[in-house]
């Protein structure tokens, strides 16, 4: 499915202030999980946000009603396609999905290699987020660190044990 026919028709959100979280679940009860992967990968690969302007609320809120009136689309609109595939990952685009996040941890735009990394966590992509705690910036560092410690606690293992051949180069 096209994303000009999953998105025919969308309704506006109902509260452009609420959470992150609520605002994409609105958008998955009107549009098929696939089709929201889609947008994200294009949101990330750097597609025009505006093609799809209510679509955008949905992932960018009261801040995306913001961009769309002044046009400023350098940053924000990357880190919401990042930051939807924290709760929206679908098999058929995982891959795609996979290259981008890995190829944008290296993004000059620490915002966006923040996400990034914060996907990578999620999605336990072991070997990307060892190498994004040498990242040169802090918050970046703290994204994986933090990254580590939560499959560590979710898969009860000492968090040593997740560093094994970190350090053997």
């Amino acid at each position: 499915m096209s994303l000009t026919t999953a998105f025919a028709g969308l309704p506006e959100p109902a509260d452009l202030s609420r959470p992150f979280d609520r605002l994409v679940g609105e958008l998955l009860s009107h549009v098929p999980e696939p089709a929201v992967m889609a947008y994200a990968i294009t949101l990330l690969d750097g597609d025009d946000p505006a093609r799809f302007p209510t679509a955008l609320r949905y992932l960018g809120g009261a801040h995306a009603e913001i961009l769309l009136g002044n046009r400023d689309f350098a940053l924000w609109p990357a880190i919401w396609g990042a930051r939807a595939m924290q709760y929206v990952w679908t098999p058929s685009h995982a891959a795609e999905a996979t290259r981008l996040v890995v190829e944008h941890l290296a993004d000059e735009r620490w915002r966006v290699a923040e996400m990034c990394c914060k996907v990578v966590g999620k999605r336990e992509h072991l070997s990307v987020i060892h190498a994004a705690l040498d990242d040169p910036e802090p918050d970046v560092r703290r994204a994986a660190a933090r990254a580590l410690e939560r499959r560590s606690a979710r898969l009860d293992l000492d968090l040593d044990d997740l560093m094994v051949g970190r350090f053997d180069h």
